[in-house]
């Protein structure tokens, strides 16, 4: 999703910064007809695009970016030295009539693209590779009838997937026999309508997995290697909300057999450049299995980068230029721990609902050597909207099985919404503006000190009413104006009333936009984002 922002930390075990590591490459082996690089097309957007913009300059190479009219002011298209307009927000990304791209021989490369992407054909040929893969029917008979018989040999529960495409579209969980052509025909029509494709494969249903994935590498003299594994168990829908490197609680033996793997699958198709190969992990029987390969770097690339210390992208880039890999299998360390969460600009309590509009306000982490930012907005794009997954991934890396390592893809259970308590927010809104008020210089307050809106009173304290518009977060809440009353017991304590419930909140600790409050005994670190929209001042809490 272009519209998002990855943040990778690595654990606090010391290192020197990146090096390069191609200064101990092996000599340079280079195509003698092959041109070097000196210009990289990005035929993408958003977060990705400016990672590779970021290394493409590091090494001295020109970029150019590709854009719409939905994104012509986008930090990709900013940064890149060149910019190419492909017309309106609707056309599809690389319109052949408004953009060519001449790129060298490489017929290796599409035809592993070509044969990873179809998920019936490219298991059969992990079979024959020495891959495990999991039982079922990868066959190009697609009757019903055959289809339902191979259900009931394989055993429920299984998993309908279609044969191209990803990201769960498609796929279906049949439970029992009686399910089976009611979950086909709904699998078939969504496969259509994503992928124009309704081929089907059928497989036994791992009920409490884990997701492991591999990072290889290769290069066109057929070297190949494993740059170790990430575990992407949590996840939402099929798709993958934390990133973990090196996979939690994995013996030496079991790493180096799935990595082993991934890299056979990766001869068996003479792959070059960056990939990833996905395995299926059976937590009761710690039995792993070839789910698929992605031919392209991903998104989480960054929690493999920190833990080996190495730039994948500048790989790619030296690879694609006709160079050998820059290490052997046993010289890529493996140092630290890393995890990468993805902020998606999503309503949480409404279902994971995509937001857009304007980021008013934007203040990520300070980047360091144990933090690491990947993104694609800055403050004021209208990309994101603010409603954002960010509670979410506080609750999820504080859940007890995630603290533990104890992890499978069925871990996240949302049948219950989000609830909010409405009334303590309105009471943490309040007390924000009122703390924001209190940080601006005296001689910036019209009126002079009879006027102040600060809580400084000679005999009585201070109240004041404040009346707040405030938008929910959930469909199940009203969202009528509140009336607020505020007393400013002391400098650093407020006495919040809204109609006949009341709140105290004391401020223990400021610094930036977050505030440590003790709200009725319970202490609790808030978040304000303070913007102005439409002539209006907004707090986000």
């Amino acid at each position: 999703m272009g519209n998002s922002t990855s943040i990778a930390r690595r654990s606090k075990r010391s290192w020197s910064s990146l090096a390069n590591p191609f200064s101990q490459a092996p000599p340079v082996e280079k195509s003698p007809v092959q041109r070097p690089i000196e210009k990289i097309l990005i035929a993408n957007r958003g977060e990705i695009a400016c990672r590779i913009i970021k290394t493409a300059r590091s090494l001295g190479l020109k970029t150019v970016a590709v854009y719409s009219d939905a994104d012509r002011n986008s930090l990709h298209v900013r940064r890149a030295d060149e910019a190419v307009f492909i017309g309106p927000a609707t056309c599809p990304l690389l319109p052949s009539s408004t953009l060519l791209v001449a790129l060298e021989p490489m017929q290796s490369i599409p035809a592993a693209i070509s044969l990873m992407g179809d998920k019936s054909a490219s298991k059969k040929l992990m079979s024959g590779a020495n891959v495990p893969v999991v039982p079922g029917y990868h066959g190009d008979d697609q009757s019903h009838e055959l289809l339902q018989s191979e259900a009931d040999r394989i055993g429920y529960p299984v998993l309908i997937k279609p044969v191209l495409g990803g990201g769960g579209k498609g796929m279906r969980i049949v439970h029992s026999r009686d399910e089976f052509l009611d979950s086909l025909r709904s699998a078939l029509r969504e496969s259509a309508a994503a992928f124009g494709d309704t081929r089907v494969l059928i497989e036994k249903y791992i009920a409490q997995p884990r997701h492991i994935e591999v990072q290889i590498f290769g290069d066109r003299f057929g070297n190949v290697v494993h740059l170790f594994e990430r575990d992407c168990s949590v996840q939402r829908r099929h798709q993958k909300i934390i990133e973990e490197a090196p996979a939690p609680l994995m013996s030496d033996d079991f790493r180096n057999s799935i990595g082993q793997a991934a890299v056979n699958a990766a001869k068996a198709v003479n792959y070059e450049n960056a990939g990833t190969v996905e395995f299926i992990v059976d937590t009761a029987t710690g039995d792993f299995f070839f789910m698929e390969m992605n031919t392209r770097l991903q998104v989480e690339h960054p929690v493999t980068e920190m833990v080996t210390r190495q730039d994948l992208v500048e790989w790619q880039i030296r690879v694609a230029n006709g160079e050998s890999l820059p290490l052997e299998q046993k010289s890529i360390p493996l140092q630290g721990h890393a995890f990468e969460a993805r902020v998606y600009a999503e309503n949480v309590p409404r279902g994971f609902l995509p937001a857009a509009g304007v980021l008013y306000h934007y203040n990520p982490p300070t980047a360091s050597s144990t933090v690491r930012i990947e993104t694609g907005v800055e403050q004021s794009d209208a990309v994101a909207g603010l409603p954002t997954n960010i509670h979410f991934l506080k609750k999820l890396a504080k859940h007890p099985a995630f603290r533990a390592g104890d992890l499978e893809t069925q871990l996240l259970d949302f049948s219950e919404r989000a609830k909010r308590d409405v009334k303590s927010f309105a009471a943490l809104a309040a007390v924000g503006v009122c703390v924001r008020e209190s940080f601006r210089r005296p001689e910036s307050r019209t009126g002079g000190p009879w006027h102040t809106t600060s809580g400084f009173r000679v005999n009585n304290p201070y109240t004041r009413k404040i009346s707040l518009d405030w938008m929910p977060e959930s469909e199940s809440l009203s969202c009528e104006p509140m009336s607020l009353d505020v007393t400013y017991s002391s400098d650093s304590e407020f006495l919040v009333k809204i109609h006949l419930v009341s709140n105290t909140a004391k401020r223990v600790a400021s610094s930036g936009c977050d505030i440590t409050v003790d709200i009725n005994g319970i202490s609790s670190t808030i978040s304000y984002g303070y913007y102005l929209q439409k002539s209006a001042y907004h707090i986000h809490v």
